[in-house]
C-alpha cells in the first residue's frame, strides 16, 4: 500500500465523522482497501489509454480507408485513360497497317507496270532494229 494515501484515507474517514474503529476495520484493512483502489485506478487508467489508442487507430484506420479509396479512384482513372490510349494506339496501327498494306498493292502494281514498260521497251528495240535490217536490205 501506498504510505502517502493511508493518512489520507484515514483523513477522509475521520472528516466524515466516522472513526476506523466505528466501522471495525483495521489499518491493515484499511491498506488492502487502499492497495485494491490504487490496482483498480490503475487498471482504470490503462483502459482508458488502451481505448484512446483504439479510437485513434480507427480514426487513422478511416483516414487510411479513405486515402485507399482516392487511390484506388485515381488507380482507375489513369487505367480508363490507358484503355483508351490503347484503343487510339489499336486503331493508328490498324491504319499504317492499311496504308502499308496500300503502299505494297502500289509497289507491285509499278513493278508489274515497269516489266511491262520493260518488255515494250524490249519489243520496240527489237522492231527498231528489224526495221534497220529491212531498211538496209532495201538500200542494198
Amino acid at each position: 500500500m501506498c504510505p502517502l494515501l493511508q493518512p489520507r484515507i484515514m483523513k477522509e474517514i475521520s472528516i466524515s465523522g466516522i472513526s476506523p474503529e466505528d466501522l471495525n476495520i483495521t489499518q491493515e484493512e484499511i491498506g488492502d482497501l487502499t492497495h485494491k483502489c490504487d490496482n483498480l485506478e490503475f487498471a482504470l487508467h490503462e483502459r482508458i489509454a488502451k481505448l484512446y489508442a483504439m479510437q485513434s487507430i480507427k480514426d487513422f484506420t478511416i483516414i487510411d480507408k479513405k486515402e485507399i479509396e482516392k487511390e484506388e479512384i485515381l488507380i482507375e482513372n489513369k487505367l480508363k485513360n490507358l484503355e483508351k490510349q490503347k484503343e487510339t494506339l489499336e486503331k493508328e496501327i490498324f491504319e499504317v497497317s492499311k496504308l502499308c498494306f496500300q503502299k505494297k498493292q502500289k509497289s507491285a502494281a509499278l513493278k508489274d507496270e515497269a516489266e511491262m514498260i520493260s518488255l515494250q521497251n524490249e519489243t520496240l528495240e527489237n522492231e527498231i532494229e528489224d526495221t534497220k535490217k529491212t531498211i538496209r536490205l532495201i538500200g542494198e
